[in-house]
């Protein structure tokens, strides 16, 4: 089987998240225009986790056949990526851990924690937490949400 065409898996990802997130603004950024040329943003700090991230992570949550589903989600973070999954686990019901590194930021600790996240820590830097959550994922049967290396996050 073929792997489905990228606008085709934007347009199904649209349809899977319309209802479950914020229809965030685009707004024009008037002190970037040069030449005639028009600059927008896309006002994520608007929406539930305050960035983009809960988009992919969202979308990689729906996409999840039911048995994997059910052995749950891991992931690596400092950040963004954790809240979004967090934020997915919650509107979905599927469990999961969010690794971060052992130096993490308290504030982000903090916010993780408030927003019920499960959170495991291990290594000193990004990478080899995320190296580990993998192992992880693969030791226990969970899936491994990316957050920039997975079409359905990307889509």
């Amino acid at each position: 089987m073929d792997a489905p065409r990228f606008p085709d898996a934007v347009e199904a990802a649209h349809e899977r998240l319309f209802p479950l997130i914020r229809r965030t603004p685009i707004e024009p950024a008037l002190t970037f225009a040069r030449d005639g040329q028009h600059v927008w943003l896309k006002l994520e700090c608007n929406q539930y986790t305050r960035s983009f991230k809960v988009r992919g992570a969202l979308n990689r949550l729906r996409t999840l056949a039911p048995e994997a589903a059910a052995r749950g989600v891991v992931t690596a973070s400092t950040g963004n990526h954790g809240l979004a999954v967090t934020f997915a686990m919650s509107r979905t019901g599927i469990g999961g851990v969010i690794y971060l590194p052992e130096t993490a930021d308290d504030a982000k600790v903090a916010k993780l924690k408030a927003r019920g996240a499960v959170l495991a820590f291990h290594g000193q830097d990004a990478v080899e937490t995320e190296r580990f959550a993998r192992a992880e994922a693969e030791r226990t049967g969970a899936t491994y949400v990316s957050p920039y290396n997975d079409p359905e996050v990307v889509a």
